[in-house]
Formats: C-alpha cells, structure tokens, sequence
C-alpha cells in the first residue's frame, strides 16, 4: 500500500542536512540584523552626544525593526523623546519595549525603570513608579526618586 521513495537513512539524512542548512542561514541573518541594529545605535548615540536629539530620534525610530536586538535602541528612543519633551505615553511605550526585549549591552534595566519611574511620577502614577523602583538596585537617584 505505501512505497519508500527513498531509504530510510537517505531521508534522514537529507532531512539532517536540510536542518542543519536551515540552523546556518538562521545564525547568519541574526548576526547580521544584531550589526545593523548596532549600527543604528551608533550613530544615533553620535548625534545625541553631539546634541542633535531630533537626528538621534529619527535613526532610532528608523531601527524599530531591529529593536529586538537590543533593548539600547529602545531606551535611547525612550531618552531622545523625552528631551524633545514628546508625550509621556510614547516615552513609556519605548521604555516598556527596552525592558521587554531585555538584551542589553551598555545600559541596564535599571536605567530603563529609573526613566519609567520619572514619567510616572510627571504623570502622578505614585504607586506605579514605586514599582518601577521596587526592581532598582539601589542608589542614590533611586533613593532620590522615591
């Protein structure tokens, strides 16, 4: 009833070497996308060192795509736009992306929570920004906050 195309070890194998080309391609692409998005990170952190937070703004928002590469390029965001005085809401948004991606380089989820915890305060969301601080070490800008 049923007919064998090909031996079992032939099938197997071929199924092995197709894993395995898959496995290869798969670690070249993250490899590259972790380049690109450690690309946009410098030159977004050339243009905030240089004060142009509206050129650092736009590159970081151009990396969205690779933002799950590094929680840096969402936090920058989150930084930029809260020099450039943008809504709370948005700083929040990349804040919270940062700390979901949780693959941090230079910075740390501290330094995200430490600027959650400030747009909460500006918002008066007491109880939430002591959460945010709950999961602080603690230092002086933290006990400063609280």
């Amino acid at each position: 009833m049923f007919r064998r195309v090909l031996p079992p070890n032939k099938c197997t194998r071929s199924l092995l070497y197709g894993l395995l080309l898959f496995l290869v391609l798969s670690a070249s692409l993250v490899a590259q996308d972790e380049a690109v998005a450690e690309r946009y990170l410098s030159y977004a952190l050339e243009a905030a060192t240089e004060g142009r937070w509206l050129d650092a703004e736009a590159t970081l928002e151009r990396a969205a795509d690779f933002a799950s590469y590094s929680s840096e390029l969402s936090y920058y965001l989150a930084l930029a736009r809260r020099k450039l005085g943008r809504p709370l809401g948005a700083v929040l948004e990349a804040v919270s992306r940062a700390l979901e991606t949780s693959r941090w380089r230079t910075r740390g989820s501290d330094d995200a929570r430490l600027l959650q915890a400030e747009c909460l305060i500006d918002l008066r969301a007491y109880d939430g920004a002591l959460d945010s601080l709950r999961s602080c070490a603690e230092g002086a800008e933290t006990a400063y906050l609280r």
